[in-house]
């Protein structure tokens, strides 16, 4: 509708301009029928998420191994943390130090780690502002929950590769001996992970502003996955 001089109306045609959705307005369902809304920097904060994730276990992974020479130096004396936990510590060693290791220098394998870990948090915690999930432990959760099973993961298909294949300084096919070392492993990087992934919740968070963006809409409590 247009108007002219002391508000006559010269025209009832209606308005071209478009008028933008509002934000955290449901929208046509995606992939599945899942649930889908109107959300800005959601691809923004997983992207650049997936990117600080290889950082973030890199310095977890360092801070691990601070900590454990700290409490082998203040138990033992020693840096060495074979040493600081102490005899009969062979297979777990090797598979602690394994994970370290692998997380440590996750970056190394970036063209591989990049997609795979942006692929996880787009459909994990990417999905939860869909679902209207304003609360921010949910976030930082399953985030930490996704980065302990990525880590995790990883670190036990290198040992039982590395096992199997005999390369490793504690070889062998005994049952125990294996749970021995490609339980440390797991263990270590699930932790490395949920470490990094406490720290990219807060970054995604940051980016997202979910409480913003669904301002006015109900929560719902589906679950993450």
């Amino acid at each position: 509708m247009q108007f002219g001089d002391n508000g006559a109306v010269i025209s009832n045609a209606p308005s071209t301009t478009p008028r933008l959705p509002a934000m955290g307005a449901p929208r046509a369902p995606g992939l599945f029928g899942r649930p889908n809304r109107y959300i800005k920097r959601n691809k923004l904060a997983c992207i650049v998420t997936a990117w600080t994730a290889m950082i973030l276990v890199s310095l977890s992974a360092l801070f691990m191994a601070w900590m454990m020479s700290l409490f082998s130096f203040i138990r033992n004396g020693s840096l060495n943390i074979e040493a600081g936990f102490g005899a009969g510590f062979g297979e777990s060693y090797a598979g602690l130090s394994l994970a370290l290791s692998l997380s440590l220098f996750n970056f190394v394998l970036f063209p591989f780690i990049v997609p795979v870990t942006w692929a996880a948090i787009s459909q994990t915690v990417g999905r939860l502002v869909h679902r209207g999930i304003t609360a921010h432990r949910r976030y930082i959760r399953t985030m930490m929950m996704a980065g302990a099973f990525l880590v995790g993961s990883v670190c036990l298909a290198f040992a039982l590769v590395d096992w199997f294949a005999g390369t490793g300084a504690y070889r062998g096919y005994a049952l125990s001996a294996l749970v021995s070392f490609a339980g440390p492993a797991t263990f270590t990087g699930a932790v490395a992970g949920a470490l990094a992934g406490f720290v990219n919740g807060i970054v995604f968070l940051i980016i997202l502003r979910p409480r913003s963006q669904l301002e006015g809409v109900a929560e719902q409590t589906a679950d993450a996955f």
